[in-house]
């Protein structure tokens, strides 16, 4: 029978009563050595990866199955990734408190095993996914880096395009240059070619595609049809296979150049499709950046219709961001307060919007995210614009505009002039 979220939540609740008591002496004191197990918990990790493409809801299970065959059996290299999977299992149900200690573990187990190859694949987990909910996104950038060009050295062809891909992503998310994201996927896709493996690169072309629309290298910035990916034909194509992460890329990708670019029926479209999937995401930071843009579309839509249902949308997209920023402030606050601001913009609160303005702005800046100032900046001169106040209008549009070319964002600057 298939498995259900009951399934997967009585497997955690079961794995998390066998771990009380135990310490690191414990978990890693005898080794496994029935060659049947070992091979048992070989499969178990390739379907815990392979999973994350269409059924990412089955990973606790996998999980949940590794730590139980660890604490009967004893330890072996494949039980740390067992541990780092059980940490983002945590980290879905939203016990970050939890998902945070057994990340450490993890980390704390490779230093006393010394199975340092594991980062190849650990570092993907803990690093891509759950310190990213509990730690600052920029601090992440590094241990992917180094696990990537691990992977390179020894040879680790399926992780490599792994770690490449969260590394890739999470710089931009972190604001990053981005000719230099381009450049680092354009080396990553070369190296993969060696090894023949260049097919989990598909999944960085939504963002690829991104990158070249803000950079000015598409013809229409407003879709995500280019050099890199066809959204039309790909979300055709993914919808027949069910490859629900690569669909929810492609959304999120072309709902965000959509409204950068100011399409916003093509952007709302996106969002009346896609609302409240950020759960696809299984945590991963994209997740945020899912309810971001749904919440921003949402309230433009809101003041353009009067429609009741995107008040709702983006109210409901507003509460969750405010989680995020409770867990992580310093990678989310700033998103929160854009959204506040647009939010009371569109309750008609001035005084109330331009304090949250320029906190959005200021916190950007202050937590280092470049490309989220930019847009801070950029939505507050539309609200000065549309309240007539011409010339602070376009005092902000020109520090948005600044903030676009240093994020190397031309083809975005370029359009704020227009």
């Amino acid at each position: 029978t298939n498995p259900d979220a009951k399934d997967c939540m009585t497997e955690v609740l079961k794995t998390r009563k066998m771990l009380e008591g135990q310490t690191l002496g414990t978990l890693i004191g005898k080794v496994i050595k029935d060659r049947r197990v070992l091979t048992i918990m070989e499969i178990l990790e390739s379907l815990a990866l392979y999973s994350y493409y269409g059924k990412p809801e089955y990973i606790p299970l996998f999980a949940c199955r590794m730590i139980q065959l660890s604490l009967r059996h004893g330890w072996c290299s494949f039980t740390t990734f067992g541990y780092a999977l059980y940490s983002l299992a945590l980290s879905t149900y939203d016990d970050i408190k939890g998902a945070h200690r057994y990340g450490k573990l993890v980390l704390d187990i490779m230093k006393h095993t010394k199975v340092w190859y594991q980062h190849c694949r650990v570092n993907v987990v803990i690093y891509g996914f759950v310190f990213s909910k509990c730690n600052h996104l920029h601090s992440c950038l590094g241990p992917l880096a180094k696990a990537y060009r691990d992977c390179a050295k020894i040879g680790d062809s399926e992780w490599l395009v792994t770690n490449a891909a969260l590394f890739a992503t999470l710089s931009f998310q972190c604001g990053k240059e981005l000719s230099s994201v381009e450049i680092f996927l354009n080396e990553a896709e070369e190296s993969a070619k060696k090894w023949k493996t260049t097919t989990g690169f598909h999944n960085t072309r939504p963002l690829y595609q991104a990158i070249l629309n803000l950079m000015g290298k598409a013809n229409h910035p407003t879709l995500l049809e280019g050099d890199a990916i066809s959204f039309t034909k790909e979300i055709s194509n993914e919808r027949g296979r069910e490859m629900v992460q690569t669909t929810s890329r492609l959304q999120l990708y072309q709902m965000r150049v959509a409204y950068m670019f100011g399409d916003l029926d093509l952007a709302a479209h996106i969002v009346q499709e896609s609302h409240g999937t950020e759960g696809v995401f299984f945590g991963k930071y994209e997740a945020c950046e899912h309810l971001f843009y749904d919440g921003l579309v949402s309230f433009a839509q809101a003041r353009k219709t009067n429609e009741d249902k995107w008040t709702t949308f983006a109210q409901e997209s507003v509460g969750k961001m405010r989680r995020w920023s409770e867990e992580a402030p310093f990678n989310c606050e700033q998103k929160l307060h854009l959204l506040e601001a647009e939010q009371y913009f569109c309750a008609g609160r001035g005084k109330e919007a331009i304090e949250k303005y320029e906190s959005a702005i200021f916190l950007s800046g202050a937590n280092g995210f470049v490309q989220d100032q930019a847009l801070c900046y950029e939505r507050a001169a539309l609200f000065y614009l549309e309240n007539g106040d011409i010339e602070k209008a376009s005092s902000v549009y020109g520090k948005a505009h600044n903030a676009y070319l240093e994020w190397g964002a031309r083809g975005k600057a370029d359009h704020l002039r227009k």
